[in-house]
């Protein structure tokens, strides 16, 4: 993974994006830096896009109107971070995108489905600076005899890196239901 960070000091992000000095283009291998690049910005928005050719996420403070559009109109996909120094903003993503990718991969053990698509588990919210998960699990029918198991599923790769967790349930409306068992029947692994 590719992630670009304007910065004018290479130890900081730089508010004005647009008037960076140079981005820093960090290469990842899941959550370890294997390289970082500077590359001077000519400080035109055309020039900025070549930059961030092939650069996964563009993390930035504020980010001006025209150069917003433009970003958008060539699918360069950006976020924007609080955090000041270029470490923390680089640990802060990775580990926060980590966790979200492992939370909505988490397959049901008897349906060939993630937990997220089937609308077992929503509204995941990760609070990196408090170190902190919170979801909601949502079942089909009250007091479902495997909601320990799948409340496990998600608190175990959590627990592993030493977040707290924290979840409510809730019972699925009618149209959850619908989509849930349609996605049942059709992933049924059986036992």
């Amino acid at each position: 993974m590719k992630i670009a960070v304007p910065t004018d000091n290479r130890q900081t992000i730089t508010k004005e994006t647009g008037k960076a000095k140079e981005f820093a283009i960090y290469e990842l291998n899941d959550v370890k830096i294997q390289n970082v690049n500077y590359i001077e910005n000519a400080q035109t928005n055309s020039e900025i896009i070549k930059h961030l050719n092939g650069v996964d996420y563009f993390l930035v403070a504020e980010l001006e109107i025209f150069l917003r559009n433009d970003l958008q109109k060539e699918n360069i996909k950006f976020q924007y971070t609080n955090q000041t120094n270029l470490d923390d903003i680089i640990f802060h993503f990775t580990y926060h995108n980590s966790l979200v990718q492992s939370l909505i991969n988490i397959e049901h053990p008897f349906i060939s489905f993630p937990l997220t698509e089937l609308g077992i588990l929503q509204d995941i919210d990760i609070d990196m600076a408090k170190k902190n998960v919170s979801v909601m699990f949502v079942f089909p029918f009250p007091e479902i005899p495997i909601a320990d198991q799948l409340i496990n599923l998600v608190k175990t790769p959590v627990s592993e890196l030493e977040f707290k967790f924290e979840y409510e349930i809730r019972v699925m409306n009618d149209e959850e239901k619908q989509i849930f068992l349609q996605l049942e029947t059709q992933g049924w692994k059986g036992k």
